[in-house]
């Protein structure tokens, strides 16, 4: 829980900041979507023993959050190119990845297109989605 707090701060600092307005009367909303998965035949380079959880497959999610300042993403997912090979990729040292679906192709379900977008999150731009404005510091952007 108390790893919520500083996420919920810098959500409501970044939408404080957006510049547009979508339709009158939108209240806050939050949508999720499976931009990726990855697979795991060992956690610990994530940090857990191997003992401590069964969990070997975990999702990538996409955050779009819609408020009456602006809409913002927030992750990108794994590379939209991914999309274009079926099934997992294997990756050096055991684990592998796959995406079944680009962002791209999820949002217009919902009649969104990325320019629809106000702001962005850092990885949101690493993953291949050009920012209009984008949240981060300029030195972690070149690393």
């Amino acid at each position: 829980m108390n790893r919520l707090v500083p996420l919920f701060i810098i959500v409501t600092l970044i939408m404080a900041g957006c510049k547009s307005k979508p339709k009158a009367g939108t209240s806050l909303k939050l949508y999720v979507f499976d931009c990726g998965r990855l697979n795991y035949d060992s956690v610990e380079p994530l940090g857990v023993a191997d003992n401590e959880t069964e969990v070997r497959d975990l999702i990538v999610p996409c955050y779009v959050i819609e408020h009456e300042e602006g809409r913002l993403l927030w992750e990108g997912g794994l590379a939209s190119s991914l999309a274009e090979i079926a099934g997992w990729q294997e990756m050096d040292g055991g684990w592998r990845m796959r995406l079944d679906r680009t962002f791209e192709e999820q949002i217009a379900e919902l009649d969104f297109s990325i320019s629809d977008f106000d702001i962005f999150s850092a990885l949101a731009a690493k993953a291949g989605v050009s920012p209009l404005s984008m949240l981060m510091r300029p030195r972690r952007w070149n690393r």
